[in-house]
């Protein structure tokens, strides 16, 4: 203690004499040595020196401890003591010129390491970092230690702290083009939220080890960010030549790092009656450091600014947002003013002993926007207004604008860009040639459409049924049925099959709609189940799992009762009528006489499909299984993501399923080896349609023509969500929507 003393009246005298040019001292804090006791060194200059009370640090230099060896620094009016062993980075050291804020940072590398900060206004900051871990300071006592391990030990006397874990690979790119990264962001939140703020007689623990791993897996994502990004030719033509990540593969690759959250834990000692600790935190003492008074007198500077929430700085100090008053002395200063979305003004101004004022107007930064659109004679309005024809040029201000495009024969292309701030845009537009040819308004939305000939019928919300012409749309004939019809459609020219959810099973006459007969079914056939029609037979399944056989003029042939409800299409092929039922069992069932063949359990609820020689189940989550056609014997099987609610078909060689979320997965019939998998981007409710070696998708709004090789042939935006599957003609498709639409488009043009 008496060391401590005289150490004190020698820094008195000392204060008086240390002295740095303007220059050196502009917006730097004040650290001094205040106290040392024993091996107690700093470095200047590449070299360890011996440190002595009043000397004065610069930030980034070092400071280090021996044996039974302490040293006190005051940054400010801070006072932290390092203790043995230890080593102490002056990270940085920042006092406002203007407003007097201090901002500082240090780094305890290894050691223990006393922090008694001062009580911290509003834009102040005081960190300790360690290799491991970051403690920001909300006034108080607290003790840090970083062992030789890098671990890091943090416990508080008085008052709280917030410890969160230091991840390097997030600091380094501070400077980095990738810092704007919404991966980035999304880590730093990630961070953020698992940090823990300490409170009294409370301490947290942060291990190397868990921060290295999390480290390591952040400095992968940063080195791929890096990497210069390829834009596909699609990616030309349809969007902003700047390369945009999308936000799943943003969540996945955030979903990669685990940040373990940092945990408060009481502590084991409690600090606040460790009375050797409390009577050292009491001994650090703050010394009165004068300050020599400014020869001339500060005067006025006003700074008005506009808009209004303009950042004011002075000498790159930030004074604050909208007009501004602060006193300086007469010299010569920067003022700087900036918003987001304006060109940033940059003055120097000389004050004298005069006040002075300063008005400062912005204006809004504007951007290069290029638009090429194809064909070259569509028109191109922003905003309602006419840009021009063809590829067009503009400078426009951040924000978000219209665009709308237009030329004779295509369809009309309405789509936004967004303008940022200091970025060029470049967009490439295609139209879609027009495909659509009638349009049929219905007063309910169809559910079912189907077509013999030159004739469609159509079943409705409404229980309405109707018959359309399909060349002029006129209505042929309509009725009105009891309840709504659950079932699929199935027309043979001469009749109309379906079930309604009042358990009925109807065939309708299709030269005008009366009812040839019905009958009434144990469950009805639900799930846009359709039933199976040959020349002499309708097979129908129920949803209480009842089978029957009807013969054209309605006599019950025979029936079958199942273990589970049916809510699938059933499918006839090589006289076996397969059933999936809903506890995961396929029945195969002899289509003559109702008798048993045999049954396999697949596991799932899932659909069916047939081809040559093989049945494939498809269930609800995934999982494939091509069986026997005759005894039921799994031939191969597979599994794959997603959710499957339509129905998968055999064409050719190849098994087409498509889920829910708008991917579509041709497999090999005979191993099920994967022959393309094709991403609509939309999601696939209803069956695809196959004509020929094309495929016709309904998915969100949009109808599908895919190629054999699964690659989209053309695509056609109907404005409205598709509530049917495509039923396809030689020449034309047709689609009920869900705005109570029925559409013609022309497949081919």
């Amino acid at each position: 203690m008496k060391r401590k003393i005289i150490s004190i009246l020698l820094i008195s005298g000392l204060i008086a004499i240390v002295s740095c040019s303007k220059e050196e001292a502009k917006n730097r804090n004040t650290a001094l040595i205040t106290f040392l006791l024993g091996n107690v060194t700093y470095m200047d200059n590449g070299q360890w020196n011996p440190a002595e009370p009043g000397i004065q640090l610069l930030e980034t230099q070092r400071l280090k401890t021996g044996d039974r060896s302490a040293a006190d620094v005051q940054i400010g009016e801070s006072v932290v003591r390092i203790k043995e062993n230890s080593e102490l980075i002056l990270a940085t050291l920042f006092k406002g010129e203007i407003t007097g804020l201090e901002k500082n940072s240090l780094e305890l590398t290894v050691g223990k390491l006393l922090v008694k900060p001062k009580k911290l206004l509003k834009g102040e900051e005081f960190q300790i970092k360690t290799p491991t871990a970051v403690a920001g300071v909300r006034g108080t006592q607290f003790v840090v230690e970083a062992s030789k391990t890098r671990d890091t030990r943090i416990s508080v006397l008085e008052g709280k702290v917030k410890v969160g874990r230091r991840i390097k690979a997030l600091e380094e790119i501070e400077s980095s083009s990738v810092k704007d990264e919404a991966v980035i962001k999304q880590l730093e939140q990630k961070v953020e939220e698992n940090s823990v703020t300490l409170s009294r007689n409370s301490s947290a623990e942060v291990d190397a080890k868990t921060v290295d791993e999390t480290n390591g897996k952040v400095e992968k994502i940063v080195k791929e960010l890096e990497k210069p990004k390829e834009v596909s030719s699609t990616q030309k033509d349809t969007a902003s030549e700047e390369a945009k990540v999308p936000q799943k593969a943003v969540d996945e690759k955030v979903k990669m790092v685990e940040v373990m959250p940092v945990k408060a834990v009481p502590v084991k000692r409690a600090v606040a009656v460790d009375m050797a600790l409390k009577k050292e935190f009491d001994d650090i003492k703050k010394v009165e450091v004068k300050e020599v008074k400014a020869e001339k007198e500060k005067t006025y500077l006003r700074i008005k600014v506009e808009p209004a929430d303009a950042t004011v700085s002075i000498n790159n100090e930030t004074i604050g947002q909208g007009d501004a008053s602060v006193m300086v002395l007469p010299g010569t200063y920067t003022i700087q003013v900036s918003k987001k979305g304006y060109d940033p003004v940059s003055k120097k101004i000389i004050i004298g002993a005069e006040p002075v004022e300063q008005n400062i107007a912005l204006g809004m930064s504007r951007s290069d926007v290029r638009i090429k659109v194809n064909p070259q004679n569509a028109r191109v309005y922003l905003d309602g207004e006419l840009l021009g024809s063809g590829s067009v040029s503009t400078s426009l201000e951040p924000g978000r604008y219209v665009l709308n495009v237009k030329a004779p024969g295509y369809q009309d292309m309405n789509t936004s860009i967004d303008v940022k701030e200091g970025q060029s845009l470049n967009r490439n537009l295609r139209l879609q040639v027009k495909r659509s040819e009638w349009s049929l308004k219905l007063d309910s939305p169809a559910e079912n459409i189907v077509y013999h000939n030159e004739v469609m019928y159509l079943s409705s919300r409404d229980r309405t049924v109707r018959a359309v012409s399909r060349t002029t749309a006129k209505t042929l004939w309509k009725r009105t049925i009891p309840t709504v019809v659950s079932s699929g459609f199935i027309a043979d020219g001469k009749n109309l099959y379906f079930g309604t959810a009042d358990e009925y099973f109807y065939m309708v006459n299709a030269k005008n709609g009366k009812t040839a007969w019905r009958k009434k079914l144990n469950g009805a056939v639900i799930n846009d189940a359709a039933p199976v029609v040959t020349p002499a037979t309708v097979y129908v399944a129920s949803s209480r799992g009842t089978v029957y056989a009807f013969s054209k003029r309605g006599k019950t042939r025979w029936t079958r009762d199942l273990s589970a409800g049916i809510m699938e299409s059933p499918v006839l092929a090589g006289g076996l009528l397969f059933c999936a039922a809903q506890d995961g069992v396929l029945h195969a069932i002899n289509a003559d006489k109702g008798t048993p063949a045999w049954t396999e359990k697949i596991g799932e609820r899932f659909k069916i499909a047939f081809g040559g020689d093989i049945v494939v189940a498809v269930s609800y989550y995934g999982t494939v299984k091509a069986l026997s056609s005759k005894n039921g014997k799994v031939k191969w099987e597979d599994k794959f993501d997603g959710t499957y609610i339509v129905n998968p078909f055999i064409s050719g060689k190849k098994v087409v399923m498509a889920s829910l979320d708008g991917t579509i997965v041709a497999l090999g019939k005979a191993k099920g080896k994967k022959i393309f998998v094709s991403d609509l981007d939309q999601p696939i409710r209803h069956d695809i349609t196959v004509r020929g070696n094309s495929l016709f998708v309904s998915a969100g709004h949009s109808i599908f023509m895919l190629n054999s090789a699964g690659e989209v042939a053309w695509k056609h935006d109907t404005g409205s969500n598709i509530g049917t599957s495509a039923l396809v003609s030689d020449k034309q498709v047709y689609v009920g929507l869900d705005n109570g639409r029925v559409i013609s488009v022309r497949r081919k043009l």
